[in-house]
């Protein structure tokens, strides 16, 4: 059978005529590489300057690993749990957070629907998921990192390690672009995907392999963590209440845009019912 556009079948092997009623929906896609975008609310709104960039990962001037995982958690905690880097240097010591890291300051600020954390760590050896492929394990780097929460369904950061030793007597920087993306399936399940992105070294199989596990390794400790969470408060006999600090602030600005897009989209769907 073919559909158009609409979703209505046009044409239907052996039946010269098409039944009125054989027609199924159809939302409006966008293919980025890797992803594909699926607009899932009125398509009079399908808006594609909506999706957020992430042409790293199909520019021949990068070299991205990656993976997947099916998790028994919510969006919005895989979103508390990226924002919040505190944790880093306790379930991700040595390939990813150090002491330092988790003692610089923060600044946080918001961009519309997008917020924004900024670091910047001068004159610290940088940790192994940095330090191995860029050949800098153990050597003091200036190192500025960005981590944004971009909408409901990306995450992404971008680390830039300098090195004001270089051998050619000029600071070297090397980038970093980590993308994480996430499609909710239930309540409680979700679709996560992970790319980790460097722009120097591309035909470094080595730096593949290391960048690949020990992304890999500290993901699943993300995921081993918010599945007991999940399962912590939904058997927990004792009330559920937040407690928050300065660290969270990040977590709370995202849940409150994410409150404010809840909001306007569930006007929007009452408008068009009401008319």
């Amino acid at each position: 059978m073919q559909f158009d556009s609409s979703g209505r079948c046009v044409n239907m092997p052996a039946m010269p005529i098409v039944p009125t009623n054989a027609n199924v929906r159809s939302f409006p896609v966008a293919e980025r590489r890797p992803f594909v975008w699926i607009w899932m609310g009125d398509p009079d709104l399908a808006d594609e300057t909506l999706i957020p960039d992430t042409h790293w990962l199909d520019d021949p001037a990068w070299k991205s690993v990656g993976d997947q995982f099916h998790l028994k958690s919510d969006y919005v905690s895989m979103h508390e749990n990226l924002l919040d880097q505190t944790h880093f240097p306790f379930l991700h010591p040595g390939a990813i957070g150090t002491p330092e890291y988790a003692r610089s300051k923060l600044k946080v600020r918001v961009e519309g629907n997008v917020v924004v954390i900024d670091r910047a760590l001068l004159d610290s050896p940088p940790p192994g998921v940095y330090g191995v492929p860029t050949g800098l394990t153990g050597k003091p780097v200036d190192r500025f990192s960005e981590a944004r929460f971009v909408s409901p369904a990306i995450h992404t950061a971008y680390a830039r390690i300098v090195d004001n030793h270089d051998a050619n007597g000029a600071p070297r920087t090397y980038r970093f672009n980590i993308t994480h993306a996430f499609t909710p399936e239930t309540n409680g399940s979700i679709h996560y995907w992970w790319f980790n992105s460097r722009n120097f070294n591309l035909d470094d199989k080595t730096a593949d392999d290391y960048l690949y596990a020990a992304s890999d390794k500290a993901y699943k400790e993300d995921v081993d963590a918010l599945e007991w969470i999940l399962a912590t408060v939904q058997s927990d006999s004792e009330p559920q209440f937040d407690l928050n600090f300065a660290p969270d602030k990040p977590g709370l600005l995202m849940r409150q845009i994410l409150d404010r897009l809840a909001a306007a989209e569930n006007r929007n769907r009452n408008i068009a019912i009401a008319t």
